[in-house]
């Protein structure tokens, strides 16, 4: 069964080709295996190595073999090289760009993206999202910090980021807040917290 094309943008044949180029895309990106790829964007290793090998023969990405091991990059030459990592930032490599600013920060115990991006992301379709939503689940940053860390990704990709601060006691009786149930009863993208490499 084909995969549906992402409906934050759905220029992509899929979410797992969109996650692949917004990984290999990602400007602090390094050279990956494809099973390391497919482990990063939780995709199964079959698909990712064929939207790899598709990807490869149109010259998006490139490849070289260090030992027995095939390592795949972005193809930094093409001349819309700029624009397309532009384009897979805002949509698939979000939750990384964040997750990467929040672990730069330390101890965050858990974010997510909530709103109408994280339900654009998950399949749910209309208008492009003006804002992101931010769910952060912390006992010792105030909202300034929060705000702080992430305003280089909100520059990056122009747009707002509002960030909503949760303590780990209040988190685990989320179900209890009436706000906090509002957030769990509809689409959340858990950041990648720890896996920003």
């Amino acid at each position: 069964m084909r995969e549906p094309a992402p409906t934050l943008l759905p220029l992509f044949r899929s979410n797992v080709q969109a996650s692949i180029l917004a990984r290999l895309f990602d400007p602090s990106a390094r050279d990956v295996s494809v099973t390391d790829l497919a482990r990063q964007i939780e995709a199964p290793l079959a698909t990712v190595s064929r939207e790899v090998a598709r990807l490869e023969t149109h010259g998006i990405v490139v490849s070289h073999l260090v030992g027995h091991t095939k390592l795949v990059a972005a193809n930094r030459r093409l001349p819309y090289a700029r624009a397309l990592a532009e384009l897979v930032a805002f949509t698939a490599g979000l939750p990384w760009m964040l997750a990467r600013a929040l672990t730069e920060l330390g101890d965050v115990q858990a974010a997510y993206v909530f709103g109408s991006w994280a339900a654009r992301y998950t399949g749910d379709a209309g208008p492009t999202p003006n804002d992101i939503d931010l769910l952060v689940v912390t006992a010792s940053h105030d909202y300034g910090e929060i705000v702080d860390a992430v305003r280089p990704v909100a520059d990056a990709l122009g747009i707002d980021i509002n960030p909503v601060l949760v303590s780990p006691e209040r988190w685990a009786a989320a179900g209890d807040d009436p706000f906090l149930a509002t957030i769990l009863d509809r689409p959340m993208v858990p950041l990648p917290l720890g896996d920003e490499e």
